[in-house]
């Protein structure tokens, strides 16, 4: 263990006021300072004790966390671990405590994931939610997280199973992300309608398809693809679980196997007002 640390102690017991949070900071700093060089450490102590003058211990919440974010000019990773690790000692984090207990990786407890510390400013910030953070994992590289802003909330429980479907798959997180972004504005009018994954049906799918087939030709064939890869997902849904409900079906020319063709795209747009005749399923 490096020596010399006693100073930093003195800084923090001088600088903040509350005494459950000045004993729990000056633990977290301790233990970076055994193993971040000193240049590091002094800038990020600096910044870390100087965020938390005049704040009591019951005042940790995300919108505090992310509003020191916003102010400081580096090492938020190590502010937001920090949050991570006074939760773990027993502080309560507002209305989102339970929430980043669940999911603690939000809070970087999973050195695994791929944090870009260039996005923390972005993701991280008042007025956000912690549910709208959600893994991305190909298979192939360390997990990286996004960040998805929904109107309805009701989106992103059923945005987690589909990402979890395409686990494993062939996944670039960056194009899968924009397609999930776009997702509830090309949902149209059925934006606010969505509770659960039964609201989900061909109208649904040919609105989506429609605001989707404007884009230029390469977003456009990314995002119909993941487009048709999330109603395949849906079928397969319910298909496992047992339960009848159609959210496409051949009355609306299309079924899974059509679905999946390389030239489903171009079949599609051939149909009379987005309709298909039923011969295309047979070709």
């Amino acid at each position: 263990m490096r020596d010399g640390y006693e100073y930093y102690t003195k800084r923090v017991f001088s600088k903040i006021e509350n005494g459950q949070l000045k004993t729990l900071l000056n633990s977290y700093l301790e233990g970076l300072y055994t193993t971040l060089e000193v240049w590091t450490f002094n800038r990020i102590f600096n910044e870390m004790i100087n965020s938390f003058e005049n704040v009591k211990i019951t005042d940790l919440t995300w919108d505090l966390m992310c509003n020191q974010i916003r102010n400081m000019k580096s090492g938020y990773k190590y502010l937001i671990r920090f949050y991570g690790y006074a939760q773990k000692s027993g502080a309560c984090l507002g209305c989102h405590d339970e929430y980043l207990k669940r999911n603690s990786w939000i809070l970087f407890d999973n050195k695994d994931i791929h944090v870009n510390e260039s996005n923390i400013s972005k993701f991280y910030f008042s007025g956000g939610s912690p549910e709208n953070f959600f893994i991305i994992s190909n298979g192939k590289f360390p997990p990286c997280y996004i960040y998805i802003d929904t109107a309805n909330s009701k989106l992103n429980k059923i945005f987690n199973l589909f990402i979890k479907f395409r686990e494993g798959l062939l996944t670039n997180e960056v194009m899968l992300a924009d397609f999930l972004r776009n997702f509830e504005l090309s949902l149209g009018q059925y934006s606010s309608l969505i509770n659960d994954m039964r609201d989900f049906n061909y109208e649904t799918f040919d609105t989506q398809f429609k605001y989707f087939s404007t884009d230029d030709d390469k977003k456009r064939q990314i995002r119909i693809f993941y487009l048709k890869s999330f109603y395949v997902f849906l079928i397969r849904f319910f298909e496992d679980i047992r339960e009848k409900h159609d959210v496409l079906n051949i009355e609306h020319g299309i079924d899974k196997a059509f679905l999946c063709k390389e030239n489903f795209s171009t079949l599609y747009e051939e149909g009379v007002n987005g309709k298909l005749n039923h011969t295309h399923l047979r070709q």
